[in-house]
C-alpha cells in the first residue's frame, strides 16, 4: 500500500527543505565572510609586504649610490697612492714642494782668485763639491733640497751675496756647464722633510 501524501506531510517537507536551504545559505554566508576575511588579510599582508619591498628597494638604491661614491673615492686614493709610489720609486723624497728660481755657480764665479785661501770655500766652511747648493737665509745650512730637474737631492752648504729667498744656486764643476744651464724661473723643488 502506497502512503498517502497529505497536506501536513507537504508542509513538513517544505519546512525541512526551506530549513535546509536556510542552513546552507547561512553556512555559505559564514564561509564567504571567512573567505573574505582571509582574502582581506592576504591583501593587507600583500600591501604591507609591498611597503617593505619598496623600502628595501629605496635602501638598496641609496646603498648603491653610497657604494658608487666610495668606489670613486677609493679609485682617487689608489691613483694618489700610485702617483706617490711612482715618485718614491723614482727616488723623489717627500717634503714641501716649492717653485723657485734656479741658477748655477762654480768655484771661479765667487770672484776670488784660485790662490786665495777662501777660493772654493762655502759659507759652511767646507770646500765646494758636487751635491752642494747655495740658498737664501730661508734655508738653514745642511737642509736637503731635491731638484727633480736633476733627479738629485742637494745639500744647502753655501749662501752668496746675490742669493735671496726663493733662489737656489746649484754647484757645477765648470763654467761651461753653468753657462749652458743658465737661469731657470719657476722650477719645482722639494724641501725634504
Amino acid at each position: 500500500m502506497k502512503p498517502k501524501f497529505t497536506f501536513g506531510r507537504y508542509i513538513i517537507t517544505l519546512l525541512l527543505t526551506v530549513s535546509l536551504c536556510v542552513v546552507l545559505y547561512l553556512s555559505s554566508v559564514q564561509n564567504r565572510h571567512e573567505w573574505e576575511s582571509i582574502l582581506l588579510n592576504v591583501r593587507l599582508a600583500s600591501v604591507t609586504s609591498q611597503g617593505h619591498i619598496d623600502k628595501l628597494m629605496q635602501d638598496n638604491a641609496e646603498l648603491s649610490e653610497q657604494i658608487s661614491t666610495l668606489s670613486a673615492e677609493i679609485s682617487e686614493l689608489r691613483q694618489e697612492v700610485e702617483h706617490k709610489q711612482d715618485k718614491a720609486d723614482r727616488g723623489e723624497p717627500r717634503g714641501e714642494r716649492r717653485i723657485m728660481e734656479v741658477t748655477a755657480y762654480w768655484e771661479g764665479s765667487c770672484g776670488k782668485a784660485p790662490d786665495d785661501p777662501e777660493y772654493g770655500i762655502t759659507s759652511s766652511g767646507k770646500y765646494v763639491q758636487d751635491g752642494y747648493i747655495a740658498a737664501g737665509p730661508e734655508f738653514k745650512i745642511g737642509q736637503q733640497i731635491h731638484v727633480p730637474y736633476f733627479n738629485k737631492t742637494f745639500t744647502v752648504m753655501d749662501r752668496g751675496k746675490d742669493i735671496t729667498n726663493g733662489h737656489l744656486d746649484v754647484y757645477m764643476p765648470t763654467e761651461k756647464l753653468c753657462n749652458e744651464f743658465g737661469r731657470v724661473y719657476g722650477m719645482e723643488v722639494v724641501v725634504v722633510d
